[in-house]
C-alpha cells in the first residue's frame, strides 16, 4: 500500500490544477513503517533460533531427566 501511495506522486484536486494531494509522505512514511517491522520480525526470529539452539544443547548437556507426557511419567537417562 505504501508503494501504492509513493508512487501516486501528487494529484490535481480541482481542474484549474490550483491545488494538489501529496500522497507520497503518507506513502514513504508506510514503507518506513513496514520495513521496520519486516527488520524487527527477522531479528525476533534469530534471536528465538539462538536461544533455542542454546536450551536445546543446554538440555542435553544434562544426565537424567524427568519426562511428562499424556500417558505417563517417566525418568529417561
Amino acid at each position: 500500500m505504501g508503494v501504492t501511495f509513493a508512487v501516486r506522486g501528487f494529484e490535481p484536486v480541482d481542474e484549474f490544477k490550483n491545488e494538489r494531494i501529496n500522497y507520497r509522505t503518507p506513502g514513504n512514511i508506510v514503507l518506513a513503517a513496514g520495513g521496520a517491522a519486516l527488520i524487527a520480525g527477522i531479528v525476533m526470529i534469530a534471536v528465538d533460533v539462538g536461544k533455542r539452539k542454546k536450551a536445546r544443547a543446554k538440555s542435553q548437556s544434562s544426565g537424567a531427566k524427568t519426562r511428562v507426557q499424556p500417558h505417563g511419567l517417566g525418568v529417561a537417562f
